[in-house]
């Protein structure tokens, strides 16, 4: 569960209080999607997903060469897992890690071995069916789990079904908590 730091409001503005300043434990797409919400860029979180693997040092971005039409040369972009790191224990970035991890490795003329970026991408296009479900299948259920959003089903006219999701208290305490936090962060560097 997320215990949220307290907040101070000084002339309107939330601010973190340095006493009980507590480490953030979401993932980066459950945050962007704690902050924009349920029909948040599914392809944005999914895209911070990936970068949380490498800010984990589970994996790593490497550049390659290879050789492309008529003998020029392009760069492609490869994730290559990394040992040591720190491997994703919550939902939304866990489904990433699963996906990379079924993917074929490649070996690169360098001697590189991964996955291109663009590859996982196709892979994620695929599960998906299009990225923008990625919210709603990963990191919404992991909020759902974690008590910051409830999903309600509902009828229109009693035939049309339609699902909403609507942010708890401790959902909306997370939110004010994260939003506190990025203003103290953007003010301070």
């Amino acid at each position: 569960t997320i215990v949220p730091n307290r907040i101070a409001v000084r002339r309107g503005q939330a601010m973190v209080s340095a006493q009980g300043a507590t480490p953030w434990r979401l993932s980066a797409p459950e945050s962007f999607v704690l902050l924009n919400g349920p029909a948040a860029s599914g392809a944005e979180a999914f895209k911070l997903g990936v970068l949380e693997l490498v800010t984990r040092n589970a994996a790593n971005i490497a550049n390659v060469e290879e050789r492309g039409m008529l003998g020029r040369r392009k760069r492609t972009a490869v994730l290559v897992e990394r040992s040591g790191g720190a491997l994703p224990d919550g939902r939304a970035p866990r489904s990433i890690w699963d996906l990379y991890q079924q993917q074929s490795q490649r070996t690169f003329k360098d001697g590189t071995v991964g996955v291109p970026v663009a590859d996982l991408a196709q892979a994620a296009g695929r599960r998906y069916k299009a990225i923008g479900r990625y919210v709603e299948q990963d990191v919404l259920p992991s909020l759902i789990d974690q008590g910051l959003y409830v999903r309600e089903e509902r009828r229109t006219l009693g035939i049309f079904r339609s699902t909403r999701y609507t942010l708890t208290p401790e959902g909306e305490a997370a939110r004010a908590d994260l939003a506190a936090r990025i203003e103290l962060a953007e003010r301070e560097f």
